[in-house]
C-alpha cells in the first residue's frame, strides 16, 4: 500500500474511532454517570463495562495510530483534545461535569 493510500485509510479509521469514542462516551453519560459520578452505583451490567471500553479504547488509540501514519504533523493539538473526553470523563467528573453539575 502506498502512502497516499495509507493516510486516506488512517483518515478514514481516525474518523471512525472518533465517531465511537464520541457516541460511546455519550452513551456512558446518559446510563450510568450521576451526581455521585461515574459509575458510582455498582454493580453493573458486563455491557456497561464493555461500552466504557470500548470507546477509551477507540480515544486512546487516535493518537497511536495518526502517529504511526504521521497525519497530524502540524495538527498535533488534535491529539490532545481527542484524549481530554476519556480524561474528563474519568478523572474530572466526580459529580460535576465541565459545563456543571450533573442533574439527571
Amino acid at each position: 500500500m502506498n502512502t497516499s493510500a495509507k493516510k486516506s485509510f488512517g483518515f478514514v479509521l481516525l474518523v471512525a474511532l472518533l465517531a465511537t469514542g464520541v457516541v460511546g462516551s455519550e452513551w456512558c453519560y446518559q446510563h450510568h454517570v450521576c451526581m455521585a459520578g461515574h459509575m458510582a452505583h455498582p454493580p453493573y451490567a458486563v455491557h456497561d463495562y464493555i461500552a466504557d471500553s470500548t470507546w477509551t479504547i477507540a480515544l486512546l488509540a487516535i493518537p497511536f495510530i495518526s502517529q504511526r501514519l504521521e497525519l497530524f504533523g502540524r495538527w498535533w493539538w488534535v491529539t490532545l483534545a481527542v484524549l481530554a473526553l476519556p480524561f474528563c470523563r474519568f478523572v474530572l467528573e466526580r459529580g460535576h461535569t465541565i459545563l456543571g453539575p450533573i442533574s439527571h
